[in-house]
């Protein structure tokens, strides 16, 4: 049932920004806003007559998987409003809908601008069958010119002026420097044409903008931070020396007082702006020291409480002026330099300049190749819409507009928008003009990487108000929503406005949602720089009803509480005697062995062991009222660098817990992939032996360095795979001997095969037969990693794939293409798919926007974000701002910030904490029921903690607590004022929040199977042992194998590697050298599907059974002759003609197909899976069973039959099992190839016949056999 939040969501009767909490049911709202549309036309402020369909809703969503996932929950919709709806007409509507929805406009930013392209290419001045460029061209695209524009400027004669600083800019700062800018700023031109239009502005003007924005940013900081100083230092001082220091304690009131004298007088000008830091930095000195931490003296003043405020909360804010101390330093040193801000700003104006011949010669190379990239779409889309016949042609055909993640709209797309909508410029409500509902949260806008700007969302909020304001004062809006036949009253101006909160959020435990509103009620405050939006607290709706039945109780009971969430710190505490070195200081970065900096992984690992395998029922789920135990897959660890991962997967293999990698990494950081690409590499080159020895060490085949010595030792210079071929003739050639083939006959063969097959086969089928081929996927049978290596070998798969529609047809293309995104460490960034599979998810916080997990971790908090320097500085405010290269005494070269470098540097690192603020609020509400948090903490010698940073610097100053307390304390509480939802209506209630802090983890009661080499030992038990094997799962093959060839099933069964020796298919062997055990498995999957193709009559649908045997071959992923599919089609058709089918072709058109059968015996289980199972005229039930087999004569099956007589007992017994009233159990081995030349008196079967007193004695043989079969 939808909330009255929700439904004012849904409504359309004005244009709408809606904000949406974490959970909230945002894209519940999104779909039913869509059908709601469709089938509540009435409502909306269009023309009443004009019918709306899908193709007049455009729906923006920020990927191609939320497009697709969007379309399939509107389609799902629809259908179940068909199921249910009575009324005739709506069901015709809703038919008529889905009919339509194949022409619904539901996709990406991207697709939707790709599409208006093909629409009007001669408007749009682009090819009429444009393709799109892959981000690897592109790359070297931007490259190749890049390049070129440099070497003709380094051509060039010295006495052109412009020629000239260009040759000065890349002999200043490198030519690897200027490259690395310019391909930046090409990568970005509608950025660069912004630049281009700020450095029309003269030298004067922009030094302006440059002391506004000064002012603007550090004057309110210096006030506040100044008043906070004084009370700290002036009660400090008070304490500490008490009346006999009094001139001391006036002289720095004094100090202070000049200083606020100095701020409230400020003109705005540099010059005393400069005069303002001086004296703030002279404050400073009293309480840090030079690198900006506490002085001792203070810090022992706040360990012991010696003022009278809130210690914790307070050393927060000095530590934050601490830092704000150390910007200001920075900036007073770049003062010294104010004189070369002109060079700054010519240099900038130069680099602009040459970004835009790169992107021009971009430009005029990808219409030499009639192709366009991502970024020309949304380019050429928005100067498209500067033609008032295209725009009004689009604008016509679009009534509703609905944009996804808003909050993650770049400049571009904002324009795009403003230009389909032109009201939003005007401030006049057109009710004839596109309803326009956008969604977002600022709260959640990580992705500024990719150009987001999330102050457009807060700039689009105040245009749509003006909107609707103005509709509102015309009368075409209301104060009540139409939301179907219901109107639902507006709470306030913001609502009639249009401006709305999702804020109920159904994700979330109450333990969780308290602690995400107190950290980011107290760290995401509203700023007056746009850097900061505010936070609207989560309202929460799960666990309701027991706040509600204990309100009046003083503290919830644990039984209660734990039911509630819950939320720790998990921390790895190094004491400082374990450090190596000296530091003492809080900023130095203290270097840990790589051992101990491993040391959180493992207790994570450690920690969730515990959790899936333990007794504990501290984690336990909760879904819709039932607890559960927590697996595997319930279970999230997210980070903020990938370069941890390594650690975690090391430490979750060494526990034997299961996991996969998502997100982020270059695909060919894989060992996998990498053996891949250079099997690939080989194909395509047999003579790069690099390649080749990277494939024979690999788990592919796994040759050691001497076997590989020994082959390199033959032939010369020749390539190495012709050396290959001559040490087996050499070494392995000999006539008549039997023996098992060597490795390298092994590789040799299985290379040869791929060679010959790779020109005529996809991508895809290539890698499948590579991996089938060389047994790959029984080495990795059973290994923990499994889940992540399919996962890579998919993705891979999905890349050729995308590869080959974007223009990739040759596989030498293809490869090279492979290798370069390689090089270039292009990473995959579409949004993450989990799988079912019960592993751990392990991912960047980037990646799990938009998921949910029972349980996340957040791994590796306490590590600083990494700020890169640059000798440049892109800022949309300031232009490109690069550092000044001066020369000392001795003509030692060194480069120093100018004031507006400084400056923009400093409002970057600004933009940069805003939005890890907004990556830790997306990482916190990834939690659905229990939240992990992790870290590394270090002593100092003083025995305090050393210096937090990043987003636990972050947690605990929303806390308002240290890094002490989650060291010393086993608990924290906090009280919390937590509002519920239920019913429309909101109740609060205190909280108790208990977090828990852990800085050790115990294994329990499991024995943990980790065996570190260096402690390996061999354990000789002399005396028997008695054991009992439970739990197996065993099938008529595994039954059979164990008993005809031990080895092989050992290899099978026990280690889970390929059988060298296949007792089966050695009766599947034919005269030509297709792979026997593959035909089998297609003459099964095309006579499972008899019933399809073959009539009452017995005749035979060609066309169908054509198709089926064509789907049958590609399902297989292998790539089979022509002389191998007329034999298939020849031969069943044989079976269709025999007088066996023929008189029972009404038992067959109600038979069941690979039927499963399972069984308990005794604590294993039995399974079989039965070709085909027949009732027969005595209406008893029978089983065939389809063999492929060569056969001559009789005597092959006689001899046939007596092999299968096992395999066909056991399938019988399970059928006796099943249906127990039978008196007898028949069984028919069909052998195909035997039916046209063995049909008289159904000679091409053969029959069992058991019954029920066989099985009696079978059972307990079976049960004694099964016993003594290792596990």
């Amino acid at each position: 049932m939808d909330t009255r939040q929700q439904k004012i969501a849904q409504s359309f009767d004005r244009h709408l920004a809606v904000t949406a909490n974490a959970g909230s049911g945002k894209t519940r709202v999104l779909v039913n806003r869509y059908i709601n549309i469709l089938l509540n036309k009435a409502n909306d402020f269009n023309d009443n007559n004009y019918s709306i369909r899908p193709k007049n809703i455009v729906a923006i969503t920020f990927t191609r998987k939320a497009a697709a996932e969007m379309l399939a929950k509107v389609v799902n919709k629809i259908e179940e409003l068909i199921i249910n709806e009575k009324n005739i007409i709506t069901l015709e509507k809703l038919k008529e809908i889905r009919e339509e929805l194949t022409n619904a406009r539901i996709s990406t930013i991207h697709s939707f601008c790709a599409d208006l392209l093909r629409e009007f290419p001669i408007e749009a001045q682009v090819p009429p069958a444009f393709t799109e460029i892959s981000g690897a061209q592109n790359i070297m695209l931007r490259k190749d010119a890049i390049i070129s524009i440099l070497e003709e400027y380094i051509r060039i004669d010295i006495g052109q002026v412009e020629k000239s600083n260009v040759k000065s800019l890349i002999l200043e700062f490198g030519r690897k420097n200027i490259e690395h800018l310019l391909d930046k700023l090409s990568a970005n031109p509608y950025l660069v044409h912004k630049f281009s239009s700020f450095y029309k502005q003269d030298n004067l003007t922009i030094k302006k903008i440059r002391d506004e924005l000064l002012y603007k940013v550090f004057y309110n900081k210096i006030n506040k931070y100044t008043n906070i100083l004084q009370e700290v230092i002036l009660s400090i001082l008070f304490e500490k020396n008490g009346r006999n220091s009094k001139a001391k304690y006036e002289e720095t009131e004094k100090f202070f007082l000049n200083l606020r004298e100095l701020i409230k007088n400020c003109d705005g000008s540099i010059e005393y702006f400069y005069e303002i830091i001086k004296k703030y930095i002279e404050v400073c000195k009293i309480i840090f020291t030079t690198k900006g931490e506490l002085r001792s003296d203070f810090h022992k003043a706040f360990d012991n409480s010696v003022f009278p405020f809130n210690q914790n909360g307070i050393l927060n804010i000095v530590e934050d002026a601490g830092d704000l101390y150390n910007e200001l330093k920075e900036i007073l040193d770049s003062f010294e330099f104010l004189n070369f801000d002109e060079k700054t700003i010519e240099n900038g104006r130069l680099a602009t300049t040459l970004a835009l011949e790169v992107i021009n010669k971009c430009d005029e190379e990808k219409e030499n190749l009639g192709v366009i990239d991502f970024e020309d779409m949304l380019i050429k889309t928005n100067n498209l819409l500067d033609n008032d016949y295209s725009r009004r042609k689009i604008s016509e055909r679009i009534k509703y507009l609905l944009v996804d993640e808003f909050q993650d709209t770049n400049d571009l797309q904002y324009e795009i928008i403003k230009k389909l909508i032109p009201e939003l410029n005007s401030k006049y409500f057109n009710a004839d003009g596109i309803n326009l509902f956008i969604v977002g949260d600022t709260k959640q806008s990580i992705y500024s990487f990719r150009n987001a700007n999330v102050k457009i969302f807060q700039k689009i909020k105040e245009q749509i108000a003006q909107l609707n304001q103005n509709g509102f004062k015309r009368g075409y809006i209301q104060h009540e929503f139409n939301y179907k036949d219901e109107k639902i009253p507006a709470n306030n101006e913001d609502e009639i406005l249009g401006s709305h909160i999702l804020s109920v959020s159904f994700r979330l435990k109450p333990a969780v949602s308290a602690f995400v509103n107190r950290v980011c009620s107290n760290i995401m405050q509203k700023d007056d720089l746009g850097f900061e939006f505010g936070y609207e607290p989560l309202v929460c709706t799960r666990d309701f009803e027991i706040m509600a039945n204990n309100v009046n109780s003083v503290d919830l009971k644990y039984d209660l509480l734990s039911k509630l969430g819950s939320v720790t710190f998990l921390t790895h505490f190094i004491p400082f005697a374990n450090i190596g070195g000296e530091t003492t200081s809080q900023n130095d970065d203290i270097a840990l062995d790589i051992e101990e900096d491993d040391k959180e992984a493992e207790l994570i690992a450690k920690h969730i062991k515990n959790i899936v395998e333990g007794q504990s029922t501290d984690y336990q789920i909760e879904n819709e009222g039932i607890y559960y135990k927590p697996n595997y897959n319930d279970i999230a660890i997210l980070a903020r660098r990938k370069k941890r991962f390594n650690a975690l997967s090391k430490a979750l293999s060494k526990y034997g817990i299961p996991f996969v990698i998502h997100s982020g990494l270059n695909i060919f950081d894989n060992f996998e992939i990498n053996d891949i690409l250079q099997f690939l590499n080989f194909i395509v080159n047999n003579k790069d032996d690099s390649a080749l020895i990277t494939i024979l060490r690999s788990p592919l085949f796994g040759f050691n360095d001497t076997e590989i010595y020994k082959i390199f030792c033959n032939g010369g210079q020749i390539p190495l795979w012709n050396k290959l071929e001559l040490y087996i003739q050499k070494t392995f050639k000999k006539e008549n001997e039997v023996r098992e083939e060597s490795n390298a006959e092994r590789a040799y063969r299985i290379i040869k095969q791929i060679l010959q097959i790779s020109s005529s086969i996809s991508f895809s089928e290539l890698i499948i037969y590579m991996l089938d081929a060389t047994g790959w996927f029984g080495t990795i049978y059973g290994s923990h990693s499994r889940s992540q290596i399919e996962l890579n070998i998919n993705k891979l798969i999905s890349l050729a794939r995308d590869l080959f529609s974007r223009g990739f047809k040759g596989l030498n293309d293809l490869v090279d293409e492979l290798n370069f995104i390689k090089e270039q460490e292009i990473t995959d960034t579409e949004q993450v798919t989990l799988s079912n599979e019960n592993v751990v998810n392990i991912m960047t916080i980037h990646a799990s926007k938009g998921l949910e997990f029972p349980i996340t971790i957040l791994f590796d908090t306490n590590v600083k974000t990494t700020n890169h320097f640059n000798a440049f500085c892109l800022r949309e405010e300031l232009g490109v701002n690069f550092d000044i290269q001066l020369s000392d005494e001795q003509n030692n070269s060194f480069l120093f910030s100018t004031p507006i470098k400084s400056l923009a540097s400093y409002i970057n690192k600004l933009d940069e904490l805003a939005e890890e603020k907004r990556l830790l609020y997306v990482a916190l509400t990834r939690a659905k029921d229990h939240l992990i948090i992790t870290s590394t903490l270090k002593e100092n010698k003083d025995s305090s903690i050393h210096k937090t940073s990043g987003l636990l610097r972050l947690i605990l100053d929303g806390l308002k607590i240290s890094a002490n307390e989650i060291v010393q304390k086993e608990l924290i509480k906090f009280d919390e004022e937590l509002h519920f939802w239920k019913d429309d209506n909101e109740f609060s209630y205190n909280f108790p929040l208990f977090i828990t802090c852990k800085k050790d983890v115990q294994l329990s009661n499991f024995q943990l199977k980790v065996l570190a080499e260096s402690d390996f030992s061999p354990v000789y038990n002399i005396e028997s042992i008695e054991s009992k094997i439970s739990g197996g799962l065993y099938s008529a093959t595994r039954i059979q194998t164990y008993l005809k060839e031990r080895d092989s099933y050992i290899k099978k069964y026990i280690l889970g590697l390929p059988s060298e020796y296949d007792y089966f298919s050695s009766y599947f062997k034919q005269e030509n050298d297709d792979n026997a055990t593959e035909i089998g498995n297609l003459f099964h999957e095309v006579l499972g599907k008899i019933a399809e193709w073959l009539d009452e009559n017995c005749q035979v649908n060609l066309d169908l059974l054509n198709n089926i045997i064509n789907k049958s071959f590609f399902s297989r992923k292998m790539m089979f002759s022509k002389e191998l599919k007329g034999r298939i089609f020849e031969e069943v058709i044989e079976v269709a003609k025999t007088d066996f089918i023929k008189s029972n072709i009404n038992n067959i058109k109600t038979s069941k197909s690979e039927f499963p059968l399972y069984m308990p015996l005794d604590s294993n289980f039995l399974i079989g899976i039965i070709d085909i199972l027949v009732k027969n005229s005595n209406n008893e039930w029978e089983l065939w069973d389809w063999k492929s087999n060569k056969i001559e004569n009789q005597k092959d099956i006689l001899r046939l039959a007596n092999f299968y007589e096992p395999q066909m007992q056991f399938y019988s017994f399970l059928l006796s099992k099943l249906y127990p009233m039978q008196k007898e159990y028949n069984a028919y081995l069909l052998f195909l190839n035997a039916a046209k030349s063995l049909n008289k008196k159904h000679q091409w079967c053969y029959r069992f016949h058991w019954n029920e007193e066989d099985f009696v004695a079978y059972e307990e043989n079976l049960k004694k056999m099964i016993s003594k079969m290792p596990f």
